[in-house]
């Protein structure tokens, strides 16, 4: 569970101040919602920093296209004190084994807007 990483992750690996960085690639709760998935996000950095040694970042991939460019996810991280440093595209072969999974049933994957997704990077701020 992504909103509560303290809880989620084993004692051992989930020790305050233990990671680098924390990456979340592709959000989403399985509702079209935005408000859902803009409440899931909004739970996600806020407890975050709990887990991120200090300047630690936070890497999330989403896709370029509506509804996921509706849910203002710099303007969420902002309110939790992370600043966005930076954006590249993500790059599928980045990510050896890694496949997309969908929400939509029948679904292309990947979907044209998939190709036109990035990767936020936040920093830790105050």
């Amino acid at each position: 569970d992504a909103t509560a990483l303290l809880d989620t992750l084993p004692r051992s690996v989930a020790a305050a101040d233990s990671f680098n960085c924390v990456v979340f690639n592709f959000p989403h709760t399985g509702s079209q919602r935005v408000h859902e998935n803009r409440a899931m996000l909004s739970s996600f950095f806020g407890n975050v920093g709990s887990v991120l040694v200090p300047g630690g970042r936070v890497d999330v991939a989403m896709n370029g296209g509506p509804p996921y460019n509706k849910w203002g996810l710099t303007e969420l991280a902002e309110a939790h004190k992370f600043l966005l440093v930076d954006r590249n595209p993500f790059r599928f072969e980045d990510y050896p084994g890694y496949s997309h999974r969908t929400t939509l049933r029948g679904a292309a994957v990947p979907s044209p807007q998939l190709k036109r997704s990035e990767i936020f990077t936040f920093m830790a701020v105050g």
